[in-house]
């Protein structure tokens, strides 16, 4: 069994990446079917994210979390399909929902940081970015992030030495 639930999952991802969403999503389906997980979610919303379907892709999160209400991946996913649509309301609550159960998520922390920036709430942005960075310094992304706003708050020598790190970091991964 472990080792067909295994090959399904390759099956359903390998789909995905080739682009093949509309056959990934009726093998989500099918596998929906005969009990469903948090990965056979994700993979059926993110399928419907591709072919376009949003809000059928928000539908498929939240069903399943009225079900599974601390299932973090699920909120995480969630949250940033919200945030992609500029429901920035929405996502804030999904996101503090997912920072409540998971406060060490950089996932998390990282869109939830976005959101707040967006909403022009740069003193809360700047304490979750901050404090996603002390729990993953080396994250380019994340310095990206925090330096703009060190910038846009005139704390340019901060913005600087931090984006210089984003800078060394991307590098390293070239």
């Amino acid at each position: 069994t472990a080792r067909r639930t295994t090959s399904s999952v390759v099956t359903r991802l390998t789909l995905i990446q080739a682009d093949c969403c509309e056959e990934a999503r009726q093998v989500f389906e099918r596998a929906e079917k005969n009990g469903r997980s948090g990965a056979t979610v994700q993979g059926l919303a993110a399928c419907s994210k591709k072919l376009g379907r949003a809000e059928e892709a928000i539908s498929t999160y939240r069903r399943w979390l009225e079900e599974h209400p601390d299932d973090v991946a699920v909120i995480t996913e969630l949250g940033l399909t919200l945030l992609e649509l500029s429901r920035w309301n929405e996502a804030k609550e999904v996101l503090e929902r997912g920072r409540a159960l998971a406060p060490a998520s950089i996932a998390i922390l990282a869109n939830l940081g976005t959101v707040y920036r967006t909403m022009f709430k740069y003193a809360a942005a700047l304490e979750i970015w901050e404090t996603a960075r002390d729990l993953d310094p080396d994250k380019p992304e994340l310095l990206v992030n925090l330096g703009s706003l060190y910038r846009d708050l005139g704390r340019t020598r901060e913005a600087e030495v931090i984006l210089r790190r984003a800078i060394e970091l991307r590098s390293a991964y070239a």
